[in-house]
């Protein structure tokens, strides 16, 4: 019993480790990026090489703004050493994410989306008819998506306790096979507030497997995908990474949002609004992905 429980006490010890050390990794990343946007080349590399020191696998697209530095430099052994990190090699995990890919692609379409947001619509108002063909052809079709998405899902979180967290590291840069995982993910609105993804989803992004950006649209789409009311459903985000438009000026806190957002790695981030004819939009930047 007390081996157990001296195991569980060093785990959590490891994973607030590792989550401060990708958190201090983005917050290098996003300083050695603005370092390089200003001219400072042998700043910015300094930083990003402290950077990649604290991570077991560098993301590709930061290995390629180092690389670029250095031939700005001419430093060919910095250029050599950035191309030696090796890239996912499990084409077999890489095959059967591409056969995901192919269910989850034939329901991603305008006229899908078209016909997704007239059901929404009429289940929102209370005098559409709910016994048109119109009506029951498209709810048919969303439960063919619902049980797309839910089967894909299944498939991804058994190949991830299996594996870990599948991204860059494990099946290559091919940006369809990673692209692939985040899309999946995002559409698993069966997940309302996140009480079966959230636990995955912070493990890889403090193990370096999921970014900021991605871990945040994450959480915030099944945040706000709870509700039907196409108004309300845009009111419950945590991190404000999904467009927001509106006829009336939402009321948040930004300086609390990029606090959050810098808690979890996403550092030099802003997020405003703009009134755009009648309505007021919601505006984001970001330094990295």
């Amino acid at each position: 019993m007390k081996r157990i429980l001296i195991t569980i006490f060093l785990s959590i010890i490891l994973f607030f480790v590792k989550a401060q050390n990708i958190n201090a990794f983005y917050k290098q990343i996003n300083i050695a990026t603005n370092y390089a946007k200003t001219g400072k080349a042998d700043s910015a590399i300094t930083i990003f090489e402290d950077a990649f020191s604290k991570v077991d696998y560098v993301n590709i697209a930061y290995l390629k703004r180092a690389m670029k530095l250095s031939k700005a430099l001419k430093d060919k052994k910095r250029v050599i050493k950035y191309k030696k990190q090796k890239n996912g090699a499990n084409d077999d995990l890489g095959k059967i994410i591409d056969s995901l890919v192919r269910f989850d692609i034939n329901l991603r379409n305008k006229k899908i989306y078209r016909k997704q947001k007239f059901l929404r619509r009429c289940i929102a108002d209370s005098s559409c008819d709910k016994s048109s063909k119109k009506f029951l052809k498209c709810y048919s079709l969303q439960k063919k998506i619902d049980e797309t998405n839910l089967s894909n899902v299944i498939c991804l979180l058994n190949l991830f306790d299996k594996f870990g967290f599948i991204g860059e590291e494990l099946v290559g840069k091919k940006r369809s096979r990673t692209l692939a995982v985040i899309v999946m993910l995002i559409h698993f609105d069966a997940d309302t507030n996140n009480r079966i993804l959230d636990s995955v989803l912070l493990k890889a992004l403090y193990n370096g497997r999921l970014t900021p950006y991605y871990y945040s649209t994450i959480i915030d789409r099944h945040l706000f995908y709870v509700e039907t009311d196409e108004v309300s459903k845009f009111e419950v985000q945590k991190y404000w990474t999904w467009p927001y438009s509106i006829n009336e000026k939402l009321n948040f806190d930004k300086e609390k949002v990029l606090k959050l957002r810098e808690g979890i790695g996403m550092y030099g981030s802003d997020v405003w609004q703009e009134k755009i004819g009648n309505n007021w939009v919601l505006k984001n930047k970001y330094n990295y992905n």
